[in-house]
């Protein structure tokens, strides 16, 4: 039967085919994750296609109802990474995306590639400003206005808690006490803030708030929303794999700083230690322990969890943020812990980053920096961002920029740069890329929050 002469009924059981697992990539077009504004595209030129369909059937036809389910499949691509893995996978092996057991593996698979990261971004070890960072520090890329002396003042937020903000200033911002207005993705809510700078740090400031009762409440709401989020991710991960350390780790971690009171943030430590001393060899069930005792001011009990650590995983970045962090909150002294990172910092460049990575933005590229093996340098992507050079390694890549360059170009640019970047690397197998300054002062630049949880094509 000719295309001319079939129904809708029958066009529709043909495209409801099509959008069937992976064959939706064929159909779609998509060889590699697409840019966002042409995957809404396509998904909405499907859309449009699927429902002018159904609008010729009846509302409870068994062909209408099934390709109106699949739809959602495809549109779950929209905002779903774990969907895109899944799928990615499915095809490479060749299998049916839709078998739940296969469904379970993959996704429990992607939680243990990216979700650590995640969550120990959110949750990191204290490191050198640790009066900000005793509750839950949200990343966030956000441009702000501040008001000083009369004078509007461009300033970015690099990451926010209940308690303050950590800013991006302009060099010579000596400004005291701060005010801004921030909108607030989780909630959309606009949040009057102010404080006081308590530390300085390379074009960084620290912001401990002074805010009324209800913009307190407020914030609050919007961590609690970005929180809540986070935590039914990780029990999900724990159902799908309930014997992965890892799983049982980020749970606790995540449920502990969630916690409002110390009776229920008890339990989360308590289950996290039983499943800790039940199996010594896990390096993320004890250097979950080593982080929620730190909080608890258990420093032995930490300090036996940081020795539980094997030596080749020592390396890990998040190991030494917690082990300086023991030695500050012990009460060593300043004098020790600069010796401790003038240590550290002597031994590689690679080491470096690793400890700039986590002391700025928590363990966001901690694999990366964890791994030994010679960097591949690679020419740089044409309309991406502006690195000098990008070193490849497996699946990640390191670019190198100028962090006054990196500074003037508008938050919404970058992360159109950031995305073009990663795509035009995702042929090279790269999954994560690092963007670090020129120098070890300027750190690590905080550009991909969002693009770090997507899998390579």
């Amino acid at each position: 039967m000719s295309g001319a002469t079939e129904s809708p009924a029958e066009k529709l059981a043909a495209l409801s085919e099509r959008i069937k697992g992976t064959e939706m990539l064929s159909l779609l077009n998509i060889k590699s994750r697409p840019a966002p504004d042409v995957l809404v595209r396509r998904v909405s030129e499907l859309r449009e296609v699927v429902h002018g369909l159904c609008a010729h059937l009846a509302a409870n036809d068994p062909i209408r109802v099934t390709a109106l389910e699949r739809l959602k499949g495809v549109e779950a691509l929209l905002h779903d990474p774990v969907e895109w893995y899944i799928l990615s996978r499915a095809e490479a092996l060749q299998q049916d995306p839709t078998d739940p057991q296969l469904r379970t593996t993959l996704e429990a698979a992607f939680f243990e590639e990216h979700l650590p990261r995640t969550v120990w971004q959110s949750m990191p070890p204290d490191g050198a400003h640790a009066e900000l960072r005793r509750n839950l520090r949200v990343p966030l890329l956000l441009d702000v206005e501040i008001d000083v002396g009369g004078s509007i003042v461009r300033c970015q937020m690099q990451n926010l808690s209940r308690d303050g903000v950590c800013l991006e200033v302009p060099a010579g911002f000596a400004a005291n006490k701060v005010a801004f207005t921030a909108l607030i993705p989780a909630t959309n809510a606009r949040i009057a803030l102010a404080g006081d700078v308590i530390w300085r740090d390379a074009g960084r400031v620290g912001v401990a708030f002074t805010i009324a009762v209800a913009e307190q409440n407020a914030l609050d709401a919007a961590l609690h929303a970005h929180f809540s989020g986070l935590q039914r991710i990780v029990e999900r991960w724990r159902d799908v794999a309930p014997k992965s350390g890892a799983a049982i780790a980020c749970v606790a971690v995540v449920g502990y700083a969630a916690s409002a009171l110390p009776s229920e943030r008890r339990q989360h430590l308590d289950a996290l230690a039983a499943a800790a001393h039940e199996d010594r060899g896990s390096k993320e069930l004890q250097l979950a322990l080593a982080k929620l005792l730190l909080e608890e001011s258990d420093y032995e009990g930490a300090a036996q969890a940081l020795k539980r650590v094997v030596v080749a995983d020592r390396a890990d970045p998040r190991y030494r943020l917690l082990e300086l962090t023991l030695d500050k909150r012990r009460g060593t002294g300043g004098g020790a812990l600069r010796a401790r990172l003038r240590q550290l910092t002597t031994a590689a460049r690679v080491p470096v980053a690793a400890l700039l990575l986590c002391a700025l933005v928590g363990a966001g590229a901690y694999a990366f920096i964890s791994l030994r093996a010679p960097f591949t340098t690679v020419p740089v992507p044409i309309g991406g961002l502006a690195c000098q050079r990008v070193d490849v390694l497996q699946g990640n890549a390191l670019c190198t920029m100028d962090a006054s360059a990196f500074r003037r170009v508008a938050a919404p640019d970058r992360s159109a740069q950031a995305l073009t970047t990663l795509q035009a690397l995702a042929a090279r197998g790269v999954s994560q890329v690092t963007v670090i300054g020129t120098t070890p002062e300027e750190g690590v630049l905080d550009v991909f929050n969002t693009y770090t949880m997507m899998p390579a094509p």
